[in-house]
């Protein structure tokens, strides 16, 4: 920053004026305010500034493209027309952005700007990016200029948007620019603290009530009985899954796994008119797996072989809802930490999503969540996932809660909306793939053996995780804050799979008898901090 003030040479302040810093970078912000800069770390396009405030703008925006549906603008230009009211009149700007965008800047910059000026930068960053420094004086607010002089001035830019042989900007500059004086100005941030956000987003009420579906559980009874237990007595908890283990010795030593299942049967009864009548009629019962030390499969065969966070806004992404009717078009954008989705084939770009969670307003958030009721769609982009339509479909489920952020009175609303297929994780399982939220092999292991009822310890989760990478078991799926897969198999593919692995050596039962103790997983373990796999 001091080399190019260095270079603007031809600024001429008239006082010192008290300076501030919008910055939406946390490291960035934390090296400023150490050199004793007044920062304030958010978007620029979130801040708001009393109009006409400030004699001098040092504007140096992204240099991409707008996200939406339609209309995509540059953020040159969106940065430009949002921070130039900012400006006092016969205050200056210096506008630093890559050449060939002055051409969608030129007509805001004519009409508000006098005495304009185009420099070329010359360090190695600004040549990358062929960087020019646009120079200007705000006019005042009630100026009046001819068309013909608008049309000139806008045309002239849009030549220097291609010229080669700008004036570099140096000592030599002849243009002379006065600063005047300011007084003490207030920024405010009007939007949403992502940092602070992200560090209690985990432990809102939703994701409390989502980490049922997302987590394996595993049951972990411990302590000993105050008398013997009879026969009955360990019946019950085994059925129960409260004795899942080890159990035996020698030939006879076996792991166990028990739980309830609910099966659906189906039959049908003819009238005598010849009316058909389907029933349907939902039963539990307790399925037992287990596998013995010298583990054979009925069918067995030869094995086939084959601390705190920073720059969160980096990690978010942004959900887009938009709502038609005949005479009104209504848009809503929010922020995105979670997106779970899977792309479909046809129509193309269009993905069937399996989580999302969003955190916004009361408004913003009552109309998404009706949109999730209905089964529209909405437009997803963030981090490694370009824009891309999404929808949750039929029979989804949401959960909300919210979090109070210091300093403001109203709380931020959060919501998560879960596909019927996720939330029902047993009955994505009996059609063969399983839906995960995370890829770490003990989570993966895990659920695995919660969801099918598989018998295992928690050692075996490498080896499982080998065993699908090597079955090409495994699909990848769109991830905004963590790295969904797509596990395929059933039930009676893993327990081959284990048979071979005990049969073979690979994996060996645990020395000692006893229930298994899982170790316990929580939302943190699987969603990552970052976008690394």
């Amino acid at each position: 920053m001091r080399r190019r003030r260095r270079r603007v040479c031809a600024l001429a302040p008239r006082n010192r004026s008290p300076s501030l810093r919008v910055e939406i970078d946390g490291y960035r912000t934390e090296q400023a305010r150490g050199l004793g800069i007044e920062t304030l770390q958010a978007n620029t396009l979130d801040v708001r500034c009393p109009a006409e405030a400030f004699s001098l703008l040092y504007l140096n925006p992204p240099y991409d493209l707008e996200v939406g549906e339609t209309n995509n603008q540059r953020q040159e230009l969106i940065f430009l027309e949002h921070t130039y009211r900012w400006l006092k009149p016969s205050s200056v700007l210096i506008f630093v952005i890559p050449q060939p965008q002055l051409r969608p800047c030129a007509r805001t910059l004519s009409e508000h700007f006098a005495d304009l000026a185009v420099y070329k930068l010359t360090e190695p960053a600004s040549l990358q990016y062929k960087q020019v420094a646009v120079l200007g004086v705000r006019r005042k607010r009630h100026q009046h200029v001819r068309d013909s002089v608008l049309l000139d001035s806008v045309r002239w830019l849009e030549t220097l948007a291609t010229k080669s042989d700008l004036e570099v900007l140096g000592e030599g500059s002849a243009v002379r620019y006065e600063i005047p004086h300011s007084g003490p100005v207030t920024l405010t941030h009007a939007g949403i603290p992502l940092d602070e956000v992200e560090d209690l987003l985990l432990d809102s009420a939703a994701y409390r009530q989502a980490a049922r579906i997302l987590l394996p559980r595993q049951r972990d009874v411990r302590g000993r009985p105050l008398t013997p237990l009879h026969g009955g007595h360990v019946g019950l908890l085994c059925t129960a899954g409260m004795l899942n283990g080890v159990f035996g010795e020698g030939e006879d030593r076996h792991i166990a796994h028990w739980r309830s299942v609910k099966f659906t049967d189906h039959w049908e009864e003819e009238e005598e008119d010849g009316t058909k009548i389907l029933h349907d009629r939902e039963r539990f019962s307790h399925e037992l797996t287990f596998g013995l030390r010298q583990w054979k499969d009925p069918d067995s065969h030869a094995r086939d072989e084959g601390g705190e966070m920073k720059n969160a806004h980096l990690r978010f992404g942004w959900l887009t809802y938009v709502k038609s009717t005949e005479k009104t078009t209504t848009s809503t954008k929010s922020r995105l930490d979670r997106f779970i989705g899977e792309v479909l084939p046809d129509p193309p770009r269009q993905a069937k999503a399996h989580l999302i969670s969003v955190i916004g307003g009361d408004t913003q958030i009552a109309a998404i969540s009706a949109a999730i009721s209905m089964g529209d769609r909405f437009m997803v982009d963030g981090p490694a996932v370009q824009p891309i339509r999404v929808c949750l479909e039929r029979n989804a489920q949401c959960f909300k809660g919210s979090i109070q952020l210091a300093g403001r009175k109203k709380p931020l609303r959060h919501l998560i909306g879960m596909s019927e297929e996720f939330a029902s994780g047993n009955v994505s399982a009996s059609s063969g793939r399983t839906l995960l939220a995370g890829s770490d092999n003990r989570f993966v292991w895990a659920s695995i053996a919660h969801i099918h009822g598989i018998p295992g310890i928690p050692e075996w989760a490498g080896w499982f995780a080998n065993e699908l990478n090597t079955h090409r078991a495994i699909t990848r799926s769109l991830g905004i804050g963590c790295d969904p897969l797509i596990v395929k198999g059933e039930k009676e593919q893993f327990l081959d799979w284990l048979s071979w692995g005990v049969e073979s050596g690979a994996i060996r039962f645990p020395a000692e008898t006893g229930s298994v103790r899982w170790p316990g997983v929580n939302l943190q373990d699987i969603f990552r901090p970052g976008n690394e796999s």
